[in-house]
């Protein structure tokens, strides 16, 4: 089961966001893939890209959890939130920064 996860949440329902600071501001994350992995028992496996040149790319996946049923509140979330922002400060221009992903504020 894979999931891109690096979208800003829908406003739908901001009791299930996770907030972190994430590049230095107040940041919600979807928390559904640490809900489907504490729900189903599924390990969680970051996908590490990165360009090796024209159309050819390496990735390297990393185990994040293989016991979620074990984690506290958002510690999945938390850990996909630290290796993601490793990886765009490593290569800035990789990352897809038209999407707003600051669009909402934690004090809303």
């Amino acid at each position: 089961y894979g999931m891109i996860a690096d979208q800003k949440p829908s406003r739908k329902n901001p009791s299930r966001w996770h907030w972190t600071t994430f590049l230095g501001q107040d940041t919600p994350f979807l928390t559904g893939t640490e809900y489907l992995a504490k729900k189903y028992d599924y390990a969680v496996i970051y996908a590490r890209m990165s360009k090796l040149g024209r159309g050819r790319y390496h990735c390297h996946l990393e185990m994040l959890c293989d016991e979620p049923t074990l984690t506290a509140p958002g510690e999945i979330t938390e850990k996909y939130a630290r290796l993601l922002e490793q990886d765009l400060m490593a290569a800035p221009e990789a990352w897809l920064w038209t999407h707003n992903r600051w669009k909402y504020r934690k004090d809303l």
